[in-house]
């Protein structure tokens, strides 16, 4: 059974998960091992660097449970992106998070021009009104 837990990485949290790290002995690896005692630290999230996340596989959870509560340790949990974010960069989070929600309603307009342009689509925008 793997645990893992989401964070937006700043570097409020990766100083904290380093020295909580270092302070209890866990072994962070940043790819998947079979070491079933290492955390994966993956320090992005498909090619976004600002999302990180720890998962692991071990049946001792004491380590893992000790780099959760760094986590979570003066951060809020943000339900809408399923992030825990450091309080001290909640400002600098939200601008992260405008900017993720602006390319997706540019990739959106992209994605139904191309249906129209290309497939001939009738689709209703609620922009525009033209079908």
């Amino acid at each position: 059974m793997g645990r893992q837990i989401s964070f937006y990485l700043c570097e409020t949290m990766r100083a904290a998960i380093q020295s909580e790290s270092d302070r209890i002995g866990a072994k962070l690896v940043t790819n998947y091992s079979s070491d079933v005692d290492s955390i994966q630290f993956s320090e992005n999230f498909g090619n976004d660097d600002q999302q990180g996340r720890l998962w692991t596989q071990s049946p001792d959870p004491a380590h893992f449970d000790a780099l959760r509560r760094s986590i979570k340790k003066d951060a809020d949990f943000d339900s809408e992106t399923g992030l825990w974010v450091k309080r001290s960069s909640r400002a600098q989070f939200e601008r992260y998070k405008a900017a993720k929600q602006e390319a997706l309603a540019n990739l959106v307009t992209a994605n139904r021009k191309y249906a129209r342009e290309v497939l001939g689509a009738k689709i209703e925008d609620p922009d525009d009104n033209v079908t």
